[in-house]
């Protein structure tokens, strides 16, 4: 029997299910950091041609890694404890419960599913076999966000009151994307909700009205654009404006943030610039005074950024049981944020966001 979310294993056998380029930063990762927990014993591809290029790569040969065309057929020949799923996210449901079902840990690429309901599905089978089903919100272990968050308390800028986010890139990815109906909001809007999330201490959105359209210049089958306005838990105001087809004056994958506190603002580039200033209170002032307020670095451990402070947590929930923050409990309020505003967007509607 494979061993239980809490139990400690000195080492885990890995399927990785999907093998694009996508997962070059996972099993960078993996070889850099994680070599001494994670093996991976089978590369998993309807491209067989896909899975032997990404077993040359990156497999290892004290592994005896084997390249396969099914998870079935790899959870038939190898002992396998964790699978990683990099497919498109219509296949995160299918995939996750066969390895629910054999008794597996599943880490997957964000979003967590293709729907609310396949997303209720996959944090129900997790629950149920006691494994562990976390995902890759990457951009919420960036040290900006984390150094930024530390600023939102009362003897610096007082409670976060209002986000906003641009996020304007002219990306041409080829492929299964600019086929996707809502590339943005299904594909890489995520990673912004989830990181105005943690800034919030995980509070969920209550509701949201969103206009999503298709650009006519886009090379996007889909509606590549969106504007958003969410009411977050606690009162506070997210918006957002993205586009996956605006070029020039680009804004980087991090996107372009404010902050606003009851005692100041955070701006912040999404790379490496980040100013904050904090009111002066002046009595009888049209517009207060402010100063410029010095953000202390945060310096995590490479291990501990991006990607690899995904893997500690995922790690830990595996070995002692403590949930990770992008748990599929956790997660699924992240993803419910997505199909919101999409169905806002349908629908021309404020929507309620459910809460599970």
């Amino acid at each position: 029997p494979m061993a239980k979310a809490g139990s400690k294993k000195r080492f885990w056998n890995v399927a990785l299910v999907g093998c694009g380029s996508i997962t070059g930063t996972w099993l960078n990762t993996v070889k850099k950091f994680y070599a001494n927990k994670f093996g991976i014993v089978a590369f998993v591809d309807p491209f067989l041609e896909s899975a032997e290029a990404r077993l040359k790569d990156f497999g290892v040969k004290k592994h005896q890694p084997k390249a396969y065309t099914t998870l079935k057929e790899a959870l038939k020949d190898r002992e396998i404890d964790v699978v990683f799923c990099c497919t498109p996210q219509a296949y995160h449901k299918p995939v996750a419960l066969e390895a629910f079902k054999a008794g597996c840990h599943v880490l997957t690429e964000k979003p967590l599913a293709d729907t609310l309901p396949n997303a209720r599905i996959m944090r129900t089978a997790a629950a149920k076999a006691k494994r562990a089903g976390v995902t890759i919100q990457n951009y919420r272990y960036q040290p900006d966000v984390i150094a930024i968050r530390k600023l939102f308390t009362p003897a610096k800028l007082g409670k976060l009151v209002e986000v906003a986010c641009d996020f304007y890139l002219g990306a041409h990815f080829g492929g299964y994307r600019e086929e996707l109906p809502h590339v943005l909001l299904d594909d890489m809007a995520i990673h912004h909700f989830d990181t105005t999330r943690f800034m919030l201490n995980e509070a969920p959105a209550e509701a949201v009205y969103c206009r999503e359209y298709r650009p006519a210049h886009s090379w996007y089958q889909g509606n590549a654009s969106a504007q958003a306005i969410f009411e977050m838990k606690g009162g506070v105001a997210f918006s957002y404006r993205g586009s996956w087809c605006a070029e020039g004056h680009s804004t980087g994958f991090g996107a372009h943030w404010r902050f606003v506190g009851e005692k100041g603002t955070v701006l912040w580039d999404g790379d490496s610039t980040i100013r904050a200033e904090k009111v002066i209170p002046k009595k009888g002032a049209f517009i207060m005074p402010v100063k410029e307020l010095k953000v202390p670095k945060a310096k995590p451990t490479p291990k501990l950024k991006g990607h690899g402070g995904v893997f500690a947590d995922f790690l830990r929930q595996i070995e002692t049981g403590t949930l990770a923050p992008t748990c599929f409990e956790q997660n699924f309020h992240s993803v419910a944020m997505v199909h919101s505003a999409i169905a806002s967007a349908e629908s021309g509607q404020r929507i309620k966001v459910p809460a599970k």
